[in-house]
C-alpha cells in the first residue's frame, strides 16, 4: 500500500514536469528549423531540417570576439549532414539570454509549493497509517492544485502577449516582457547577459532576420547561451 500510494505520486509529478518541458519546444519550433539531436544539444550533433526560410539556427560556440561569436552547427543538404560554421554579429540591440534549467520550485508561484508541500507531507502521513482512501483524495488535491496553478500560468503568458503586441520594438518595457514571457513559456530560467560572457563549447540558439540557410555571416536579433 504504502509503495503503491508513493508511486504513484511519483509518476504523478514527473509526469508533469515532463510535460511542461515538451509543452514548451513543441511550438517554439513549429515552422521553423527543427533540431534532430542524435547526440547533446550544442556538440555540435544536431541536424537542421528546413521548413522554409531559416530565421534560427542551434549549434556550439567557437571563439567569442569583441562584436561577434563564431559557431559550428550541422545542417542537411540532400542526404549529406555538412559541419558548417557561422559568425553572428551583435550589437545594441542584440538580445543575449543565458539559459539554466528550473527546478521543481520554479514552475509555478511561491504559493503554490508551500502549499504542495504541506499536501506532500499530507500524503506522507496517510501513506504511513496505510489510509488508501486519505492518500487518494490528496493526489486529487495535489492534481487540482496543479491544474489550477496551470490555467493561471496560461493565462498570464496570454495576457504578456496581448502587452508585447502593442508595445515598440526595442523598448525596454519590450524587452523585459519578452524575457518574461520566454521564461515563462520554457523549461528554463532566464537572465540577460553580455557577449563577453559566453564561453566557447556553450550551446546556443541564434536566431536572425537574415535566411541562414545560405548567410556564413549575419547579424544576431537574439542569442540564448546553455551553459
Amino acid at each position: 500500500m504504502k509503495k503503491g500510494l508513493l508511486t504513484m505520486a511519483i509518476i504523478f509529478l514527473a509526469g508533469l514536469v515532463i510535460g511542461l518541458a515538451i509543452g514548451r519546444e513543441l511550438p517554439r519550433r513549429s515552422g521553423q528549423i527543427v533540431g534532430t539531436s542524435s547526440g547533446g544539444f550544442g556538440q555540435g550533433s544536431d541536424t537542421l531540417v528546413s521548413t522554409g526560410k531559416t530565421d534560427n539556427l542551434v549549434g556550439a560556440v567557437m571563439e567569442v570576439k569583441a562584436k561577434s561569436l563564431s559557431f559550428k552547427t550541422r545542417v542537411r543538404v540532400g542526404d549529406n549532414l555538412l559541419i558548417e560554421e557561422k559568425e553572428a554579429s551583435v550589437d545594441g540591440q542584440t538580445v543575449i539570454y543565458g539559459l539554466t534549467p528550473k527546478d521543481k520550485n520554479d514552475w509555478f508561484s511561491a504559493d503554490y509549493n508551500q502549499k504542495l508541500v504541506k499536501l506532500q507531507a499530507d500524503l506522507k502521513a496517510a501513506t504511513a497509517s496505510k489510509n488508501k482512501t486519505a492518500g487518494q483524495n490528496i493526489l486529487e488535491q495535489i492534481r487540482a492544485l496543479t491544474t489550477e496553478a496551470n490555467a493561471a500560468r496560461n493565462l498570464e503568458i496570454k495576457s504578456l502577449e496581448q502587452k508585447l503586441a502593442g508595445l515598440k520594438n526595442d523598448s525596454q518595457e519590450k524587452r523585459d516582457l519578452a524575457m518574461k514571457l520566454a521564461e515563462l513559456s520554457s523549461s528554463f530560467k532566464y537572465r540577460l547577459i553580455k557577449l563577453s560572457d559566453i564561453q566557447p563549447n556553450s550551446a546556443i540558439q541564434v536566431w536572425s532576420n537574415d535566411d541562414l540557410a545560405s548567410a556564413d555571416k549575419f547579424k544576431a536579433t537574439k542569442i540564448e547561451v546553455r551553459q
